[in-house]
């Protein structure tokens, strides 16, 4: 009877123990089976192979990566100096350096990111917003970007679109545009028409800025795409709400993300105010030449072009159209 009892309790014993060690993760496993070893490779004979033995065997028989970087050809290092020339840009004259934002004044700072500065008049003159660059080369389908887009696009822009909008419209009185369709047709677009700066400190620690132009290369014409300034769309447009079902206005580009194009878009913020043929999402590219890398921090800047520069504006599509 005593017998019996011990082995009860010793069997009790066990049970609880292996309770325990699965409540820690722990359990009993059978042995793993012995993995079979790898058996060696037999190396190719090179009299057989039709090689010279006292010559290495090619990289693919050799376990070294095939693809390795050449040196340049003199042909090529000639092609890339001349792309170096034909689209480097000098940066522009200072518009006015952006300020660290704890050195603006709180009521010219934007709810979500960024900051305007008034005028002599007290209107708002320039607004800027901080970004990324995106990427540097390549074909490109948007110039700047709020979301979705970021890995085909130059910059990722940092700012709530409503207020940008609200602050560029209202504000700084840039009335809303239509698409740019055909050169030479009547437009209103010298009310819609914005110039864009980007800047971004170098690796001396100062600052440059460019025009926005100057970051983008028209490939179907291998040239920097020309200084005619952007055209302020930000359309709306009436939709009805999934759970009210009431009839609402919505900004386009809040619903698109898209603050800068360089193809026809409705839904875009800012567009291409060049004519379709050219508004396409298959011939800019980005300027590898003057751009810098990915992740540098820039500013955005927008402001009105002047009677002068409009001027300037005019004469610059009228050669880009000449045929």
């Amino acid at each position: 009877m005593k017998n019996s009892i011990d082995i009860r309790a010793a069997a009790g014993a066990t049970l609880a123990a292996l309770i325990l060690l699965a409540g820690m993760g722990l359990t009993f496993q059978d042995p793993a089976p012995p993995q079979p070893q790898p058996q060696p490779q037999p190396q190719p004979d090179p009299k057989k192979e039709g090689q010279d033995p006292g010559t290495k065997p090619p990289p693919s028989q050799r376990g070294d990566n095939p693809q390795v970087f050449q040196p340049l050809t003199p042909e090529q290092e000639k092609q890339l100096r001349e792309e170096r020339e034909r689209y480097s840009v000098k940066p522009v004259a200072s518009e006015a350096e952006p300020k660290p934002l704890d050195q603006v004044p709180k009521e010219c700072r934007m709810p979500g990111g960024g900051y305007f500065e008034r005028g002599e008049d007290r209107k708002v003159a320039r607004v800027y917003v901080p970004g990324v660059i995106g990427i540097n080369q390549g074909l490109i389908e948007v110039f700047a970007t709020l979301g979705p887009k970021d890995h085909e696009s130059v910059m990722r822009l940092f700012c709530d679109i409503h207020v940008l909008d609200l602050t560029v419209s209202s504000f700084m009185g840039v009335k809303r545009g239509q698409l740019p369709q055909k050169y030479g047709e009547p437009d209103d677009s010298d009310e819609s028409r914005i110039l864009l700066f980007i800047s971004w400190k170098g690796a001396d620690g100062k600052t440059v800025a460019y025009r926005a132009e100057d970051l983008l290369i028209d490939v179907k014409r291998s040239r920097v795409f020309p200084r005619v300034g952007w055209i302020y769309i930000a359309g709306w447009e009436e939709t009805v709400h999934p759970i009210t079902q009431k009839r609402q206005r919505m900004l386009r580009p809040a619903l698109s993300k898209l603050a800068v194009t360089t193809f026809r878009d409705p839904y875009a913020l800012i567009d291409n105010a060049l004519k379709d043929e050219d508004a396409t999402d298959d011939i800019y590219a980005a300027n590898m030449f003057v751009l810098p890398p990915p992740g540098t921090e820039i500013q955005f800047m927008i402001r009105r072009p002047t009677a002068e520069e409009l001027k300037g504006i005019k004469a610059i599509e009228k050669e880009f159209y000449k045929q």
